[in-house]
């Protein structure tokens, strides 16, 4: 087993993790934002793999990004064109490069008189 290739998988997981936390932290006022997580095996996880494996070495599994779905709080605006979406549903706006999704509810009437996102 290989103890420094399992420390230095861990140190890699954290330095994503810090990394991940930071950009959510950034992103903290920016409407509709979805919160990243870093999902991986935990330390205890290798050392338990690297027990199973033994010489053979520890299989060193990447941590993966997913976006937190859940829906973030609402907020008053006073802008009578916001508007906000409950549950796992979307708004459509049309876009030069076709129909796009977004949860973002900042609204606003152009020139011509359409209502469309900021």
């Amino acid at each position: 087993m290989d103890l420094m290739a399992i420390a230095g998988n861990g140190m890699q997981h954290d330095l994503q993790r810090l990394e991940t936390i930071s950009q959510n932290v950034a992103n903290v006022l920016t409407p509709a934002y979805k919160k990243q997580v870093v999902v991986g095996p935990s330390f205890a996880a290798h050392m338990q793999g690297a027990l199973e494996q033994g010489a053979a070495g520890p299989s060193i599994l990447p941590p993966s990004l997913t976006i937190d779905p859940s829906a973030g709080s609402l907020r008053y605006t006073a802008n009578t064109q916001d508007v906000a979406i409950e549950g796992a549903a979307f708004f459509e706006v049309e876009s030069r490069s076709g129909p796009q999704y977004t949860r973002q509810g900042a609204l606003r009437v152009d020139v011509n008189g359409r209502l469309g996102k900021c």
